[in-house]
């Protein structure tokens, strides 16, 4: 039957049906139950395919996962546009994935008057320009800046895209902030 109108397909069990689990058939395409939940690698299903005539067919198919979505901010402490923060607390940056170092800087920056590095940090090394550190955790980068921040005092983050990218088998990069309106908090007036 050419007319490919009256063909049903449907996931069944059988040899090669161990991930039919993670997805449907709707209108005739395979689709993920959770795209988002499913990790890179290869996934085994079996299919029917049905003539409509009472004719079937099964095969078993290897659907291959790969991860092409950017890792994005999900949020921050302090957040942006925060006031009052307290001059010594770490800046934490959460990730919609885990994410890893990368080559590049992040900066930490002060408006004086004008927006200028405060410290920048090198994350090939995982320090500042003085004893300032930055850490990641899983989906949390950590910015430990080497002395407390200055009171009354407007600060932004950078992050020099490519310095961080998630940890899929083929890596993508955090588009970085290459703004000081992105991500900006003011100190407590102490």
């Amino acid at each position: 039957d050419s007319d490919d109108s009256s063909h049903t397909f449907s996931l069944v069990s059988g040899s090669g049906d161990g991930d039919n689990a993670e997805f449907t058939i709707d209108d005739g395409d395979l689709r993920a139950d959770d795209a988002s939940a499913l990790a890179e690698g290869d996934y085994d299903v079996r299919i029917e395919a049905g003539d409509g005539s009472g004719g079937t067919y099964e095969k078993q198919f290897i659907v291959t996962v790969t991860d092409d979505i950017v890792p994005t901010i999900a949020s921050s402490t302090p957040a942006d546009d925060a006031t009052g923060v307290h001059e010594s607390d770490d800046i934490t940056l959460t990730f919609s994935e885990d994410i890893a170092f990368g080559s590049g800087s992040i900066t930490l920056r002060e408006n004086d008057g004008g927006f200028s590095d405060w410290e920048t940090f090198d994350a090939s090394s995982d320090t500042g320009g003085g004893d300032g550190t930055v850490a990641v955790s899983g989906r949390t980068l950590t910015i430990d800046s080497e002395s407390d921040l200055h009171s009354d005092t407007e600060y932004a983050v950078r992050v020099d895209a490519g310095t961080l990218a998630d940890t899929a088998e083929s890596s993508n990069d955090f588009g970085g902030i290459t703004d000081d309106t992105t991500l900006s908090f003011t100190t407590t007036d102490s």
